[in-house]
């Protein structure tokens, strides 16, 4: 249990992560509107705005694919992992609400409080250790 409380922190962290910053650029848009700008700083500025922001939400879709990896094939086993369906069943909840379902009554931090303590604590060298991790375990599964 301890390995997906980890697994949650980081994931929640990095999403928050690329939310606050999602939000950064999108204010960034709205502040070039507020004025009237020069018409040669909407073609560099947007387009650029615009490029950040596809990248984030690639980013941030890869958060989602790497936990699924990493809790289907390193914490829970085939075994534990039908038991989730099957006890959830016909639901199948989203990912934060299984996450927090998941470790209700434990003791861990809210999400919440996850995610106001993101900026602070951004757990970049844990999420660099699961990339490797995962890189890792997929190479050994291809072998």
């Amino acid at each position: 249990m301890q390995d997906f409380a980890h697994l949650r922190r980081l994931y929640l962290t990095r999403r928050a992560l690329h939310a606050f910053e999602r939000k950064k650029l999108l204010d960034q848009m709205q502040d070039s509107d507020s004025a009237l700008p020069h018409p040669a700083d909407s073609q560099i500025g947007v387009p650029e705005l615009a490029a950040k922001l596809r990248q984030n939400a690639a980013d941030d879709y890869e958060v989602y694919i790497k936990l699924g990896y990493a809790v289907r094939r390193g914490v829970f086993s085939t075994k534990q992992w039908a038991m989730f369906i099957v006890h959830a069943y016909p639901f199948f909840p989203g990912v934060e609400q299984g996450l927090e379902h998941t470790v209700a009554g434990r003791g861990e931090p809210s999400m919440h409080d996850i995610i106001a303590g993101a900026p602070s604590s951004p757990l970049t060298a844990e999420w660099a250790a699961l990339n490797d991790a995962l890189i890792q375990h997929h190479w050994r599964a291809c072998a």
